[in-house]
């Protein structure tokens, strides 16, 4: 669904706005996930209404605890919402939390495949941190696999372009740049995450980037060949957590940043976490084209295959 919404949207940016709403339905009628994922939800809301209704009437039916109770029990209590308008909230949060946490994670296993010399550091911290504490922490530690994170998403942002504003008032910019209303301004992520003005090696993957010194050095005493100089840290002065808003922009600009950030970076950690403490990846095949991109577009290719192999003590 994402990824089709995304397509639409690139399509509809390069036509005359007044064939927007002709050329969005048609495209949405041949590219359907979103009709399906809206009928299922649908349908499945209505039953949680239903099942309201029972339990009023003393019917034991037991009660749901996810997000789609949630936003019912969220709904304006002087005008409560109806099935159409939770479905629509739905998507709209499913939308917003789903797209950066599953490409993300998409992205960092096709690194841990790239880079199998990170997977044993990273499960040491896994195992001698444990998931009692990640639990207790509400996911915002493990700091060698939060580094590991964003390292992987500055190499392989969401999207090329990123934070779009339309220009409302004229506007100087610090460096005398001027817009008049109705232009629009951007930043760009792609080239802003290799600027070696910014970055130091900034073509090069380092699982460390944004450790800092402190942390890594002691990470050194309970897990095992983390001394070794492939690990160090490239430049001081650059670390900074996962969730940070002031050097990047994977999660937005300002008052328009992702709210969720805490959230998906602990779903992200979960998930890269069971998959290398449970399983040994690698890519099926290591030349395989990762990534489309068109536009402003970047999404992982669903074709690209990854062998799976239990590890036996997991």
């Amino acid at each position: 669904m994402i990824e089709h919404t995304l397509i639409i949207a690139e399509i509809l940016r390069m036509v005359p706005s007044i064939f927007s709403t002709p050329l969005g339905k048609f495209l949405s009628d041949r590219l359907d996930s979103g009709k399906v994922m809206t009928e299922a939800l649908t349908r499945e809301v209505a039953q949680r209404f239903r099942d309201r209704e029972l339990r009023k009437e003393g019917h034991a039916i037991p009660e749901q605890n996810d997000c789609i109770e949630w936003i019912m029990d969220h709904s304006p209590r002087h005008k409560p919402w109806g099935v159409t308008r939770i479905v629509h909230e739905l998507i709209a949060v499913w939308f917003g939390s789903v797209h950066i946490a599953s490409t993300t994670a998409c992205a960092a296993i096709f690194d841990i495949c790239d880079h199998p010399e990170f997977v044993e550091i990273l499960r040491q911290e896994i195992n001698h941190t444990g998931w009692e504490e990640f639990d207790k922490a509400g996911g915002q530690i493990l700091p060698l696999m939060d580094s590991f994170m964003k390292e992987s998403a500055r190499l392989n942002p969401i999207e090329s372009v990123s934070s779009r504003r339309k220009v409302l008032r004229p506007f100087m910019f610090s460096d005398g740049t001027l817009v008049q209303p109705g232009d629009w301004i951007c930043s760009a992520p792609k080239g802003m995450n290799r600027n070696p003005n910014t970055w130091s090696k900034a073509d090069e993957f380092y699982i460390f980037r944004f450790v800092k010194p402190e942390i890594l050095e002691h990470a050194e005493t309970y897990i095992e060949g983390l001394s070794s100089e492939k690990f160090k840290i490239p430049e001081l002065g650059k670390s900074s957590v996962y969730t940070d808003l002031t050097d990047w922009q994977q999660w937005g600009t300002g008052k328009a940043s992702c709210t969720g950030r805490w959230y998906a970076s602990a779903a992200i950690k979960i998930i890269l976490g069971v998959l290398i403490t449970r399983y040994d990846i690698e890519l099926v095949n290591p030349t395989a084209k990762r990534y489309f991109s068109w536009r402003t577009f970047i999404y992982p290719y669903q074709n690209t295959q990854i062998l799976m192999k239990q590890r036996h003590n997991s």
